[in-house]
């Protein structure tokens, strides 16, 4: 203020900005990161890979205190206009909120619809049907990867839209999206507890999980693995039946994506539910821009985490100690990622002699990245061999073309010529006995295996079953089959 020239008053204005260029451009190269691996994680990754991941997007721009630099759009985001209105430029993260819960939604039919396409033709593949095809393709825990990338955006994006629904122009739409958002980033976890309350609890369960003999392994002799990544790698703990039954079998096909890597299914559930919570709080860490509000939900995210690795160290709810150490050392590394962001938040935001603890916090964030590709690696090698299996099965199964059809007669040529090219030989010695030779079960050392029927010592050469010439008409047991 001036008076005649003269200073009379010097209002200094001190407005705390955390979210420096720095800051900000750290945060964009770990959303980047994180987003190209997430998408990986949906066909190369396990539910440990994409939960390690989704805690990285989670938790990258607490910092900040931003909710607009939170909402990052889905996972694959196809930028769509969803209620645009004139107020769409200053409701940025509204508008992005609604796009990543419809393209999520998208991702997730695409994934369905290819699931269901590849189950029609396995069925006509391999002769099976629907329900048999989906369970040789272990669905539906095959679809948890995608489920589990999906979750921090979902949910973030709709504690969002429900937040601001008193001030939204799309009321109807924000709500909508709201709940289909929570549903979705619910699922896991719920599907988690259901499937351990119905399969895996109490003393009557239907399933057991049980230590898996020490067996050595065909791949570990031929590629000569050293012993001690033998035993880091492979699983220690595999799920059996409590008792014989045809579908609790099927059920155990159909969740054996989830078997393979839980020994313990509530910690699925534990961390599915943490994963969600902590992309919900990150929401409302920087909802209001309230300095306050942002120390203390980034406290509540940094105890959730916490409190799973904790429950992750005590229980060891994974089936392989690769397992262990990744998820370990990923949650690990991004708890020390959060308690650097909340110290600078609580202590430095108002000076740059703090930034280095954002760098180290997204140093720390790629790190995890980077750790988790290494887990989707081995994955990737385990569904290699997945679908290997699958295709060496297929190739093997007996064509209707291949199969013999059984003569009751012969010539008196020494080999006849049945359908589809099969050998008829006769014993010369033993003329009594008919050997059919079948080309497709030849060796590669052209040695055949042959199959011997004692045909005319029980049939006649009308087909009716020898001594049964005093029965009247037909019946079912006296004729062979042709």
């Amino acid at each position: 203020m001036i008076c005649d020239g003269t200073p009379m008053l010097n209002v200094i204005v001190v407005i705390p900005a955390p979210a420096v260029p720095a800051t900000y451009t750290y945060a964009k190269r770990v959303e980047a990161a994180g987003g190209y691996a997430q998408i990986v994680s949906i066909i190369a990754g396990g539910a440990s890979s994409g939960s390690a991941l989704g805690r990285v997007m989670a938790t990258r721009s607490m910092v900040l205190c931003d909710v607009d630099s939170t909402i990052g759009g889905g996972v694959i985001d196809f930028d769509l206009e969803i209620c645009e209105t004139q107020n769409a430029s200053t409701d940025v993260a509204a508008v992005t909120a609604r796009t990543a819960v419809v393209s999520n939604i998208v991702l997730l039919g695409v994934v369905i619809v290819a699931m269901l396409c590849l189950c029609v033709i396995w069925a006509f593949a391999s002769s099976k049907g629907i329900r048999a095809a989906s369970l040789d393709l272990c669905l539906p825990s095959s679809m948890l990867s995608v489920w589990i990338a999906v979750v921090p955006s979902c949910m973030s994006s709709a504690t969002l839209l429900v937040a601001r629904v008193g001030s939204s122009t799309c009321v109807g739409a924000d709500v909508v999206l709201g709940i289909l958002g929570i549903l979705i980033a619910s699922l896991p976890g719920g599907a988690f507890m259901l499937l351990w309350a119905s399969r895996a609890c109490g003393e009557k369960a239907a399933w057991v999980c049980v230590v898996k003999s020490e067996r050595q392994n065909l791949l570990t002799e031929q590629w000569m693995i050293p012993r001690f990544a033998h035993r880091l790698l492979r699983r220690r703990f595999e799920w059996r039946l409590a008792a014989a039954g045809v579908m609790a079998a099927d059920e155990m096909k159909a969740s054996w994506v989830v078997l393979l890597e839980y020994r313990d299914l509530r910690y699925g559930a534990l961390d599915a539910s943490v994963l969600a919570a902590v992309s919900c709080v990150s929401v409302l860490s920087g909802l209001t821009g309230s300095a306050s509000e942002c120390r203390g939900w980034s406290l509540v995210a940094l105890i959730l985490m916490i409190t799973l690795l904790m429950v992750l160290c005590t229980l060891r709810p994974l089936t392989s100690m690769f397992s262990m150490v990744i998820s370990c050392v990923t949650l690990l590394l991004t708890v020390l990622g959060t308690i650097a962001q909340l110290v600078f938040v609580w202590a430095l935001a108002t000076s740059t002699s703090g930034l280095w603890l954002v760098y180290a916090s997204a140093i720390l964030s790629l790190i995890v990245v980077g750790v988790s590709a290494t887990k989707m690696v081995l994955d990737l090698h385990q569904l290699i061999a997945a679908i290997h299996r699958r295709i060496s099965a297929l190739v093997q199964l007996p064509r209707p073309d291949d199969v013999p059809h059984l003569q009751t007669s012969v010539d008196d040529s020494f080999l006849a010529k049945l359908d589809g090219g099969t050998e008829m030989a006769v014993d010369m010695k033993s003329p009594t006995i008919i050997t059919l030779m079948c080309p497709m079960m030849k060796t590669d050392d052209k040695e055949a295996e042959n199959l011997t029927l004692d045909d005319v010592r029980f049939w006649d050469t009308t087909g009716a079953a020898l001594g049964t010439e005093q029965v009247e008409g037909d019946h079912d047991i006296l004729t062979s089959m042709r």
